[in-house]
Protein backbone atom coordinates (compact mmCIF):
# COMPACT_ATOMS: atom_id res chain seq x y z
CA UNK A 1 0.00 0.00 0.00
CA UNK A 2 2.71 2.40 0.87
CA UNK A 3 4.39 2.01 -3.21
CA UNK A 4 1.02 2.75 -4.14
CA UNK A 5 0.67 5.89 -1.89
CA UNK A 6 4.56 6.92 -3.10
CA UNK A 7 3.70 6.71 -6.24
CA UNK A 8 0.76 8.63 -5.86
CA UNK A 9 2.54 11.43 -4.56
CA UNK A 10 5.14 11.07 -6.83
CA UNK A 11 2.83 11.16 -9.76
CA UNK A 12 0.84 14.52 -7.94
CA UNK A 13 4.03 16.09 -7.37
CA UNK A 14 5.26 15.88 -10.67
CA UNK A 15 1.97 17.44 -12.95
CA UNK A 16 1.39 20.15 -10.41
CA UNK A 17 4.03 22.15 -12.40
CA UNK A 18 2.63 21.29 -16.05
CA UNK A 19 0.60 23.87 -18.09
CA UNK A 20 -2.96 22.87 -19.39
CA UNK A 21 -1.37 21.87 -23.06
CA UNK A 22 0.40 19.04 -21.47
CA UNK A 23 -2.26 18.28 -18.94
CA UNK A 24 -4.72 17.62 -22.04
CA UNK A 25 -1.65 15.68 -23.59
CA UNK A 26 -1.59 13.55 -20.59
CA UNK A 27 -4.96 12.95 -20.24
CA UNK A 28 -5.37 11.89 -23.42
CA UNK A 29 -2.29 9.34 -23.01
CA UNK A 30 -4.47 8.28 -19.73
CA UNK A 31 -7.08 7.30 -21.68
CA UNK A 32 -5.50 5.73 -24.36
CA UNK A 33 -3.79 3.46 -21.32
CA UNK A 34 -7.35 2.91 -19.53
CA UNK A 35 -9.18 1.93 -22.41
CA UNK A 36 -6.12 -0.81 -23.64
CA UNK A 37 -6.17 -2.14 -19.69
CA UNK A 38 -10.37 -2.48 -20.20
CA UNK A 39 -9.87 -4.78 -23.46
CA UNK A 40 -6.61 -6.73 -22.02
CA UNK A 41 -9.12 -7.54 -18.74
CA UNK A 42 -11.95 -8.31 -21.04
CA UNK A 43 -9.99 -10.40 -23.16
CA UNK A 44 -8.97 -12.94 -20.31
CA UNK A 45 -12.62 -12.86 -19.17
CA UNK A 46 -14.00 -14.14 -22.82
CA UNK A 47 -10.98 -16.29 -23.85
CA UNK A 48 -12.37 -19.58 -22.58
CA UNK A 49 -15.73 -19.14 -24.31
CA UNK A 50 -16.15 -20.81 -27.80
CA UNK A 51 -18.72 -19.69 -30.25
CA UNK A 52 -21.53 -22.01 -30.12
CA UNK A 53 -20.62 -23.38 -26.88
CA UNK A 54 -23.50 -23.30 -24.27
CA UNK A 55 -23.93 -20.12 -21.75
CA UNK A 56 -25.69 -19.05 -19.20
CA UNK A 57 -26.46 -15.96 -17.65
CA UNK A 58 -28.71 -14.45 -14.84
CA UNK A 59 -30.18 -11.06 -15.77
CA UNK A 60 -31.60 -8.28 -13.15
CA UNK A 61 -34.67 -9.47 -12.64
CA UNK A 62 -33.02 -13.12 -11.83
CA UNK A 63 -33.94 -14.62 -14.42
CA UNK A 64 -31.36 -17.39 -15.55
CA UNK A 65 -31.21 -17.64 -19.40
CA UNK A 66 -29.30 -20.27 -21.33
CA UNK A 67 -27.94 -20.35 -24.89
CA UNK A 68 -25.68 -20.94 -27.41
CA UNK A 69 -22.91 -18.40 -28.14
CA UNK A 70 -23.57 -16.57 -30.99
CA UNK A 71 -20.54 -13.70 -30.80
CA UNK A 72 -18.06 -12.33 -27.74
CA UNK A 73 -16.09 -9.77 -27.62
CA UNK A 74 -14.44 -7.51 -24.49
CA UNK A 75 -17.94 -5.49 -23.97
CA UNK A 76 -20.94 -7.66 -25.09
CA UNK A 77 -21.68 -11.30 -26.25
CA UNK A 78 -24.73 -12.63 -27.70
CA UNK A 79 -26.65 -15.31 -26.77
CA UNK A 80 -29.36 -17.36 -28.69
CA UNK A 81 -31.52 -18.22 -26.52
CA UNK A 82 -34.58 -19.69 -28.30
CA UNK A 83 -35.35 -18.91 -32.21
CA UNK A 84 -35.03 -15.75 -33.10
CA UNK A 85 -34.44 -14.43 -29.37
CA UNK A 86 -31.28 -13.59 -28.83
CA UNK A 87 -29.68 -11.26 -26.12
CA UNK A 88 -26.56 -9.07 -25.28
CA UNK A 89 -24.57 -9.04 -21.76
CA UNK A 90 -21.55 -8.52 -20.20
CA UNK A 91 -19.27 -11.43 -20.87
CA UNK A 92 -18.28 -11.13 -17.41
CA UNK A 93 -21.95 -12.37 -16.53
CA UNK A 94 -21.22 -15.63 -18.40
CA UNK A 95 -20.71 -19.20 -17.43
CA UNK A 96 -19.96 -22.17 -19.06
CA UNK A 97 -22.73 -24.86 -19.17
CA UNK A 98 -21.98 -28.32 -20.23
CA UNK A 99 -22.76 -30.47 -22.51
Amino acid sequence: MEDKENTSARLNEMISGLDLASLEELAELVEKRIKFARLASGRVETGHFKIGSKVSFVAKNGHTYSGKLLQISPEKATLEVAPGDERDVHPSLLKQEEG
